[in-house]
């Protein structure tokens, strides 16, 4: 009976020791926490890359213009982008004209802004909320005259791409070297004025219409917002209003009004905006080709 029971002491012994050794071996192996990630929680911040597709709008060449996608993809804070070096936009590109530029972004910050630096002096600038910020040139940003453009970005931002949208100017396929002209030409027009009440602006005389006399106007394009809440636009050719009123909203955007039968010179020597409520023109742009 004694021998039994020393038997049965050692057993237990046994299988105790082995528990204790098991859970003692257990908890260094572990999940351990992992560190926190630098930055508020954002992935390391990838270099960006110049062109290509793949995210947003791809790269193309309709009617004379060409795309520039800069993958980004990461948190800005604070910082200057170079947009022409990140594109890969080199003396091949003398000439185009930078239409507008484009930024994707998914999230910000509490008062975060955008700023073009064109040549060193600052330029157009928007508020940053998320989906797509547009910035437009105050005036003609002609590649080769235009050396540096900067995207200044003030504030926190997650920025996924920027594209830039370049035009050929008068059509003139610098791509292969000569005598190739596309149908279609864009004129933009350094227009930027505050619109009040019932006016009128008439933008022939922002026109050279000797140079343009003859070819036929497709469109009218205006970039505006209104001060308040909604304003209206008409567009005017010889006194006769072209399609329905735009209704203009507190962000700015891009408007386009269809012209037909209309003629620089001709049938077209007077072209006026007129509004109805307070609101700033950005910018106008006219479509025109060769008939």
């Amino acid at each position: 009976m004694a021998l039994k029971n020393k038997i049965f002491l050692a057993i237990t012994l046994t299988t105790i020791l082995g528990m204790v050794s098991a859970k003692a071996y257990v908890v260094p192996g572990g999940e351990r926490p992992e560190p926190p990630r630098q930055g508020g929680g954002f992935p390391p911040a990838p270099i960006p890359q110049p062109g290509g597709g793949g995210y947003g709008p791809g790269n193309g060449g309709y009617n004379g213009q060409e795309q520039k996608v800069i993958q980004v993809r990461r948190r800005i804070m604070r910082e200057n982008l170079s947009l022409l070096q990140l594109a890969g936009i080199d003396r091949r590109y003398d000439g185009y004209i930078v239409q507008s530029i484009t930024a994707y972004v998914s999230g910000s910050g509490p008062r975060a802004q955008m700023s073009l630096i064109i040549n060193g002096q600052y330029d157009a600038s928007a508020s940053v909320g998320r989906g797509a910020v547009n910035l437009y040139p105050r005036y003609q940003a002609v590649l080769g005259q235009v050396r540096d453009i900067q995207l200044s970005i003030d504030g926190g931002v997650d920025l996924d791409s920027v594209v830039l949208t370049l035009q050929q100017r008068d059509g003139w396929d610098h791509h292969h070297g000569g005598g190739d002209w596309d149908r279609d030409i864009t004129v933009p027009l350094s227009i930027m004025r505050r619109m009040q009440g019932n006016d009128r602006l008439d933008i022939t005389s922002y026109i050279d219409m000797n140079q343009f006399r003859g070819m036929r106007l497709s469109s009218i394009e205006i970039e505006a917002n209104s001060l308040y809440q909604v304003a209206f636009i008409d567009v005017l050719i010889n006194g006769f209003t072209q399609g329905q009123s735009l209704q203009i909203g507190n962000y700015v955007q891009r408007y386009s009004v269809f012209v037909r039968d209309a003629v620089i010179g001709q049938s077209a020597a007077s072209i006026v905006i007129s509004n109805r409520g307070d609101l700033d023109i950005r910018s106008v742009t006219l479509r025109l080709s060769r008939r």
